[in-house]
Parts: structure tokens; sequence; C-alpha cells
């Protein structure tokens, strides 16, 4: 059987998690120094803000019966919770489970 969202009884949980891998030189790489730069800074504004969701382990739980399981990934910035279940992080990281 293939859990989804719209499997009755199941339950997904998607949580942001400290990032322990460090934003400088990990957000991405444009090619444009300055751009980089300026996307960094503007997430570790967000963090000393106390956004959790700027750079995060996102972490996704399935509950189902007696069934538990939890999927992670890291490295990721969101501007919001809204944003990351828009971004169908709360839809795809069933497959992996």
């Amino acid at each position: 059987m293939k859990l989804t969202t719209e499997t009755p009884g199941v339950d997904i949980v998607v949580t942001a998690l400290p990032e322990m891998i460090p934003v400088r030189g990990n957000v991405c790489a444009t090619g444009d120094d300055a751009l980089d730069r300026e996307l960094e800074d503007e997430i570790i504004s967000k963090i000393d803000a106390g956004d959790e969701w700027a750079w995060c382990m996102v972490c996704v739980s399935v509950v189902w019966k007696s069934f538990l399981a939890r999927s992670t990934l890291g490295c990721c910035s969101y501007r919001d919770t809204a944003n990351a279940n828009r971004n169908k992080t709360r839809k795809d990281f069933p497959h992996d489970l």
C-alpha cells in the first residue's frame, strides 16, 4: 500500500530543525559572488530575527496506524511554513518513506 496525504488516518508533520551546516558558501553558486553574498546576508538576517525556516533541516514525519517514518532534507531555505508546504515539501516527502 502506498501512503499519500489522501490516505485516511495518515498524519504528516513538517518541522523545521536547526541546520548545522553554515549558510556561507552553501546557499547558492550563481557565479556572481556579490549576489551570492547578498542572498547569504538576507538568510543570516532572517535567522538572527528568529525565522526558523530561513535556513533549516526539514523533517517530515508520517504516522499511520503503528507505523512511524521520518525523512529529512538539509540546507533548506523558505519564506515561512506556508511557503515550505506550498513548495510540495509536505506532498513529496512521503514518497521517500
